[in-house]
């Protein structure tokens, strides 16, 4: 092959490899590359990082567990089990460095199929989700509340009309 064209190419994929690491770098949603052999994290981008409360480099080659409440089974274990690309996106708790919980939905992609691949996982922080879902269920039961507090008053009113109604009969008939 021509040497100019063979250079083209290379100048062509060097700016498409820096826009996919400004892309990690400045995305809002955390990403993280997994080793799929001993879990450890090889890459984290600033967002992740921020969500968990570390610097980049106090995460990179931390175990991913690490990141996981103590209660919730090895997560990355399930990872291998999906054949390629059918692992769906779910929910999780993940653990920050100070030690309290935020809710997250994890997506986790293959990136090759050796027989210890590693993973990108990405991460959506859920926490201000689940505070508009809890309101929005509080909401429900308040207006469920009203419309049973309403349909009570209705039921008191209808019974208040005929007691006064047998009353002013009763009053009238023994006048």
């Amino acid at each position: 092959g021509d040497p100019l064209d063979e250079q083209t190419q290379r100048t062509r994929i060097e700016h498409a490899l820096q826009k996919w690491i400004r892309v990690f770098d400045l995305a809002g949603w955390g990403a993280v590359i997994v080793d799929g052999t001993d879990q450890r994290i090889e890459a984290v981008n600033p967002a992740f990082a921020r969500l968990h409360g570390y610097s980049a480099e106090g995460l990179t080659g931390r175990l991913f567990t690490d990141l996981l409440p103590q209660d919730r089974p090895s997560e990355p274990a399930r990872w291998l089990t999906h054949p390629e690309g059918e692992l769906n996106a779910y929910e999780s708790v993940h653990l920050r460095a100070d030690g309290s919980t935020f809710p997250v939905l994890t997506d986790v992609t293959q990136l090759d199929t050796s027989s210890s691949p590693s993973f990108v996982v990405t991460i959506q922080d859920l926490t201000d989700l689940k505070r508009a879902e809890e309101r929005l269920r509080r909401a429900q039961r308040l207006e469920a509340v009203g419309r049973l507090a309403g349909g009570v008053a209705h039921e008191v009113n209808n019974m208040m009309t005929i007691i006064l109604g047998f009353s002013d009969l009763l009053s009238r008939s023994s006048g």
